[in-house]
């Protein structure tokens, strides 16, 4: 009797030291502090998507279920079952995505516990945007961008990565457009406008088969040039004309 008593007094503490560690987590401060990957700039391919998760309260967390979405489309929801101590933080990866160059990306996550007691820690958000890298087409049939205009635009909005090429299909264009310095341009990721032959990715040999000229508009307002370069460096237009 004596023997049952000392291991009923055992599985007693047992049970109570386990229940100290593995509180139930309906009832505990578990939020999220921040995305680590991607970061707001990234790379087109494949990414992981990692968020960091802490434990706000001084119970340790064993079970975390996550909510997240990709461009307001929920994904899968995820559980992460590492123990984390009060205070501290965890590194969880919600899954993958593809990135497209030229684009941007809203991610948003969300630990999911309906007695939280504080919510205003538990949901995050990062704005992802993929800089242009490789070569685009301008003009002609199904072409990256139908004007030059809208490809300095995606170039002043998302930066580059890597070096740029636009192939500039057969065109006459009127034009008046300001290109400010690119973010990632360099010596090695350069930019270039170039004419291609009709239906074709080879150079053009005639630099009339792509004509930019000025818009019919009051020659005194500013900029009063067809491409303005303002702080642009490592931009190369070859085999096209430019008329004012």
């Amino acid at each position: 009797m004596k023997n049952h008593f000392s291991g009923l007094k055992w599985c007693i503490g047992a049970l109570a030291a386990m229940l100290l560690t593995f509180t139930d987590v309906t009832a505990q401060d578990v939020g999220l502090t921040s995305f680590v990957s991607p970061g707001t700039t990234a790379s087109a391919g494949t990414a992981n998507v990692v968020v960091r998760i802490k434990n706000f309260d001084t119970v340790s967390v064993n079970s975390v279920t996550i909510n997240w979405k990709i461009n307001g489309t929920s994904q899968t929801p995820q559980e992460c079952t590492s123990l984390i101590a009060p205070g501290s933080s965890v590194t969880f990866t919600l899954g993958s995505m593809t990135l497209t160059s030229a684009r941007t990306y809203t991610l948003e996550a969300r630990t999911v516990n309906p007695t939280d007691t504080n919510p205003a820690n538990d949901t995050i958000t990062r704005i992802v945007s993929v800089p242009l890298t490789g070569t685009y087409t301008i003009g002609g049939s199904s072409p990256s961008y139908s004007r030059i205009s809208s490809a300095i635009t995606a170039l002043t909005t998302y930066g580059v990565s890597g070096p740029v090429t636009f192939q500039m299909r057969p065109q006459t264009d009127s034009v008046r457009v300001t290109i400010p310095a690119i973010a990632g341009a360099s010596a090695t990721n350069t930019i270039t406008f170039v004419s291609v032959a009709s239906s074709a990715s080879t150079v053009s040999n005639d630099s009339n088969t792509v004509v930019l000229f000025f818009p019919s508009t009051d020659t005194l307002s500013t900029p009063n040039a067809v491409i303005t370069l303002d702080g642009a460096d490592y931009i190369t237009f070859r085999r096209i004309t430019i008329q004012r």
